[in-house]
């Protein structure tokens, strides 16, 4: 048998699928082929062309689909059949088409005019001898042999027969529709008939109910076919927004409950979705509010309702499930042009008196924002007024709006969250959402500072305050605060530049300190960055203050930059290091340049020193020697370093990862990893340097196919062709040339 395996024509290998072992040479060669988009790669055997699975185990004549399990459907030897993940065939080639459902990723079989079905993993659950197979449900197909009709179970195969047509019915997955002809009836898988096909149409209602629909009137019944209340209505709608039948009689609306009973007597021109047990209704252009069982809520006297949450927000169920849950609720009204609020009980909580009434959630609780006679008033959730109208605008205090107000830090969030900005004009001010004036509304603009406190500005004029309205620095003119710490502020102005504390007092006092915010600031609300703050300028560069005003001067340096993580970038001349915050040289000042690496906070030091480069920790210790003509990072916890022109990898603790021995190494987002060129020789490896594919091939494509992340990789070297998988292993194909585009 082995004998005559040895001498199979050629084409067999189209039939078969090939393995090999790794001491083994490829299973099976190509005469060419290209690179892998997605799970085929172009090839061609023998004069024909193919296509190669991306598991090396299998070729087919032609990819058809895509498998929600990430298998495929393929044709081969002029039959369609499927392909697992893998590579190994699930369903065999020998169908004339094969196609998934789209709902329950069955595969329907076709052969010779006739249809069979298989599971989602190939399992054959009917051979093709049926004229149509359609989806019931996730477990049964209905079935057409001649006459006959039926379905089968998906799990076991099994064939019952039903005495008409079936298909899927959207009530249960147990029940189906039976058709004759344009009617419809109801049959249980166990094979119960629900109800016989004499109705034109029969919809999912509640939990064990269907509505019916025939001879112009509807009714309902439940699954065991009895009927639910009277077949008398025009028509039944099951919304499932709101999970309630809607029936029509007489031209006028109702509510049918699960029993079949009127709930809400058909007398209303339309009810709206029921939110938390409540609906709006309308009747003659007249809107009002009733529960489900037609208790009215709101009387039916306004021109027109709409729902509110505490956002402001029209309420729809599905934010009701996700966001609103024990959360305010209300109806605002309107009738003659005027708008009022209600309370979902229905109690008024606005008379009908404003022109416009609208939600905002502050700090936390619902605030009701009304308008009349153009000016705006506040209310709390219950109707209480909080802010009279006196005022043109009130927004939340914590927004940025028409350019007069930042957006509240994150010092200041707290405080902004219970006041509103309340406009006049072009003059804005602060109210606490007690009522209590907190800013008058005086100011051209209002900004919250990174420690919290404000600044109110007309013209030229500044004035500091604190949140809650004292003045921290009377208006200045021309005079300048910058907030340096949550208790330090930078005074500048022309009688000179000092540091005060929040009671004023001074702290350092310099007459000709030209303050530059831009060089302090590193990124946070403090910039005494290791207890110091830089105070020189281009006078004197290397001058720092504490926190009370004390002078610290780091003697013998040309330049110190400000602190980070501890430490400080200093200059003697051309030459830089760090020092700490006691002046202590943690790398000596000796370096023609520093600089920092690795992800925040930045723990290592690219040095350089004619011309080489090296590596160190923040510490001081050298990890890299200096004999590098580069070093960059890689990737977290990785640097490429060069030397002599080729280019290596190393780790963050100096170990080398991959010698330097390449012209080119450089990060692939693609394959998560590194492209390698030796020479004119290319590779892969992984982003920590371990190889995939060795810098031995002339060239190499990725695989650029939906969620391939790269592999297969094609390799080429001379003329021959092969693939490595993402494990770094050779599939079993050689092919003999690339494959022209």
């Amino acid at each position: 048998m082995q004998f005559f395996r040895l001498y199979l024509p050629v084409c067999a290998l189209l039939i078969l699928p090939f393995r090999e072992t790794h001491a083994q040479q490829a299973s099976l060669t190509l005469e060419s082929a290209g690179r892998f988009d997605g799970a085929f790669a172009p090839a061609v055997l023998q004069g024909r062309k193919i296509f190669l699975h991306s598991s090396g185990n299998i070729v087919v004549d032609k990819p058809l689909s895509r498998l929600r399990n990430g298998g495929n459907i393929a044709r081969k030897a002029g039959f369609a059949g499927a392909i697992d993940a893998g590579g190994k065939v699930m369903l065999p080639f020998e169908y004339d088409e094969v196609d998934e459902d789209y709902d329950f990723h069955f595969l329907i079989l076709k052969k010779n005019g006739k249809t069979g079905v298989a599971d989602s993993t190939g399992q054959v659950r009917a051979k093709p001898v049926y004229d149509e197979i359609t989806a019931l449900s996730a477990g049964a197909v209905a079935f057409k042999r001649g006459s006959q009709y039926g379905w089968i179970s998906l799990a076991d195969g099994s064939v019952h027969p039903s005495p008409g047509r079936l298909s899927r019915s959207y009530v249960s997955p147990e029940v189906f529709y039976i058709e004759q002809g344009e009617r419809k009836g109801l049959l249980h898988q166990n094979g119960h008939l629900i109800v016989p096909a004499r109705y034109d149409m029969i919809f999912a209602a509640y939990p064990g109910t269907v509505i019916y629909e025939g001879n112009g009137k509807a009714g309902m019944m439940d699954l065991q076919g009895n009927a639910l209340g009277k077949q008398v209505y025009e028509s039944l709608v099951y919304a499932y927004d709101d999970s309630v039948v809607r029936a029509k009689l007489g031209g006028k609306t109702g509510l049918l409950g699960p029993a079949g009973e009127l709930s809400i007597p058909a007398k209303y021109t339309d009810i709206g979705r029921f939110t938390n047990g409540q609906a709006v209704v309308s009747l003659n252009g007249r809107y009002g509010v009733t529960d489900k069982s037609g208790r009215e809520i709101v009387p039916l006297e306004y021109d027109g309702i709409k729902t509110t949450d505490a956002l402001g927000r029209e309420i729809l169920n599905y934010a009701e499930k996700v966001i609103l849950k024990d959360t305010f609720r209300a109806y605002v009204v309107t009738k003659q042009g005027k708008y009022g609020l209600l309370a979902w009980n229905g109690k008024p909580l606005l008379p009908l008196n404003y022109t416009a009434v609208g939600v905002e959630t502050l700090n936390g609780r619902a605030y009701v924002f009304a308008q009349k006679g153009g000016k705006t008033a506040l209310f709390s959730q219950e109707g209480k007024e909080l802010i009279p109208a006196l005022y043109d605008e009130l927004i939340p205090a914590t927004d940025a709006n028409r350019g007069f107000t930042y957006y509240a830090t994150d010092a200041a969030r707290p405080a902004a969250s219970a006041m509103v900005r309340a406009i006049n004009g072009d003059r804005n001010g602060l109210i606490g959402l007690d009522g209590e004036t907190i800013v008058p509304v005086r100011y051209e603009s209002l900004r919250w500072e990174s420690n919290g406190l404000l600044e109110l500005k007309n013209g030229d004029t500044t004035t500091i305050a604190a949140a809650d309205g004292k003045i921290i620095r009377p208006p200045a003119y021309r005079r300048y605060y910058y907030m340096v710490a949550p208790d330090r502020i930078v005074e500048a102005g022309e009688n000179g530049t000092r540091l005060t504390d929040l009671d004023g007092k001074v702290l350092y006092d310099l007459k000709n300190w030209e303050y530059n915010k831009a060089k302090n600031n590193i990124g946070d609300s403090s910039f005494f960055y290791a207890g110091l703050m830089k105070a020189g300028d281009y006078r004197e560069t290397n001058l720092f203050i504490t926190r009370d005003g004390q002078e610290v001067r780091f003697e013998g340096y040309t330049d110190v930059s400000p602190f980070y993580n501890g430490l400080a970038v200093a200059y003697k001349g051309r030459k830089i290091g760090f020092i700490d915050s006691t002046g202590k040289e943690i790398i000596p000042v000796q370096w023609d340049d520093v600089r920092h690496a690795g992800s925040p906070p930045k723990p290592y030091k690219i040095v350089t020193l004619d011309d080489k480069t090296g590596l160190m920790d923040r510490r001081g210790q050298l990890l890299l020697p200096v004999e590098y003509d580069r070093i960059t990072e890689s990737s977290p916890g990785y640097f490429l370093i060069v030397k002599e022109k080729l280019t290596g990898l190393a780790d963050s603790t100096g170990r080398i990862v991959l010698q330097p021995v390449y012209a080119y190494i450089a990060p692939n987002l693609s394959i998560n990893g590194l492209m390698l060129v030796k020479g004119a020789k290319k590779g892969l490896a992984t982003r920590t340097g371990k190889i995939l594919i060795p810098a031995e091939y002339d060239d190499l494509e990725l695989n650029y196919g939906y969620d391939a992340k790269g592999w297969p990789v094609m390799v080429k070297q001379g003329n021959t062709v092969r693939y490595f998988n993402e494990n770094g292993q050779l599939l079993p194909v050689t092919a003999q040339k690339m494959l022209e585009r």
